[in-house]
């Protein structure tokens, strides 16, 4: 049976291979490119689920869960009360991120309330430290050490100026998107992104004792 299986394999297939090379030759070129492109895609997407988790993670903390918009514009900030009177929610953190600028200019902007605290997060000390700063500092923002800022120095943000109150420590700012990080107070962030009334995400901490499979079908429900 297997003799007569190589027989039909030599007869039809080799035979018509050998006939047309380049033809097969082609063919092999083709799937070659094809596998290796395959691997580079599957490869980079790799990397980019790894990096936004780690990013994730470092600013999420202890939130077990999160309500992000489905578009680029987010929700309305109006959900945030109802979300945080959920039965079994703790606390619940709003959130502004933006990417902006390009090229060596390019930043990640986080604008927070003051409830970041709740989340022990990387971002957490930093901007619990520099509270006061960021609060009589004139539009103050604290910055990656990646950014090249200089603390008191003024900088154009999306459609507006912020001043330097503060500058995050080369180890935070490595876990915060290698350092290219704006943190900011929520209004603040909302001002200098056009997006007044609007938020990117709400970290959610449940109380001690919520199963997370509940609470996430009541903040669904919501």
């Amino acid at each position: 049976m297997i003799a007569a299986a190589w027989d039909r394999l030599r007869l039809f297939n080799i035979g018509e291979l050998l006939m047309h090379r380049g033809r097969t030759a082609m063919s092999l070129v083709v799937m070659g490119v094809s596998a290796g492109l395959l691997v580079a895609v599957l490869s980079i997407s790799g990397s980019v689920t790894g990096s936004v988790d780690r990013l994730t993670h470092s600013l999420g903390g202890r939130a077990a869960l999160e309500v992000t918009g489905v578009t680029d514009a987010g929700f309305d900030q109006q959900l945030l009360q109802r979300i945080a009177t959920t039965p079994g929610v703790d606390k619940a953190v709003p959130m502004v991120r933006a990417q902006l600028g390009s090229g060596p200019d390019r930043a990640l902007l986080i604008g927070a309330d003051q409830n970041i605290g709740a989340l022990g997060s990387e971002l957490t000390g930093p901007m619990t430290a520099l509270l006061g700063k960021l609060l009589t500092v004139p539009n103050g923002v604290l910055v990656g050490a990646a950014m090249g800022h200089a603390e008191g120095e003024q900088f154009t943000l999306g459609s507006g100026t912020v001043t330097v109150a503060g500058i995050l420590d080369k180890k935070t700012s490595k876990q915060l998107n290698d350092g290219h990080l704006v943190a900011a107070p929520l209004g603040l962030a909302q001002k200098v992104t056009g997006r007044i009334g609007r938020l990117d995400s709400i970290q959610i901490i449940p109380t001690p004792g919520t199963r997370v499979d509940t609470l996430r079908a009541e903040l669904t429900k919501v």
